[in-house]
């Protein structure tokens, strides 16, 4: 693997470098070098503007994936100390008649103007995240005709009574 210290003091986990490494990506560009460690160590949003080809897109997914990576480490470490038996949910499923049953937290969300676009960025997570135990990043894009006032609707009602 190629020296990828210039992202390990950004707070890069390891196997997102080897993904990293692998696209050749040895080298932060300016956009994540600034944007990297207030998302990463401060969990602070970003709003940035660069040229394409400048690195954006890893600019965002980095942290997205540091964090799920984070938030699953935890999650196993709290399993083996408390013996957890079952995970108490966060996420809702819309069951299609308005109700809602809890599942899994949504951990990250991801707005897109196309669905070309959504694809394009969950092939450069899963490159990303090959190397880690995030083996297949679950990607929901919806396409015309899709009503998504109903279903933002429901995480917003979800997260408001909670």
């Amino acid at each position: 693997m190629a020296d990828m210290s210039a992202w390990e003091v950004l707070g890069v986990p390891k196997e997102v470098q080897r993904g990293l490494s692998e696209q050749s990506f040895t080298t932060p560009t300016p956009i994540q070098t600034l944007s990297l460690p207030p998302a990463i160590f401060h969990h602070r949003d970003i709003i940035g503007a660069a040229e394409t080809g400048s690195g954006k897109t890893l600019a965002f997914e980095i942290p997205i994936l540091t964090h799920i990576l984070g938030h699953k480490s935890s999650q196993e470490a709290s399993k083996t100390t408390k013996n957890t038996t079952k995970n108490n949910a966060t996420e809702a499923t819309g069951t299609g008649n308005g109700t809602s049953k809890l599942k899994k937290p949504l951990l990250g969300l991801i707005m897109t103007p196309t669905r070309e676009f959504a694809l394009q960025l969950k092939n450069h997570l899963k490159q990303a995240a090959k190397h880690s135990s995030l083996k297949n990043p679950q990607n929901r894009p919806y396409g015309k005709g899709k009503n998504l006032h109903n279903h933002f609707t429901q995480y917003i009602k979800l997260g408001l009574s909670s």
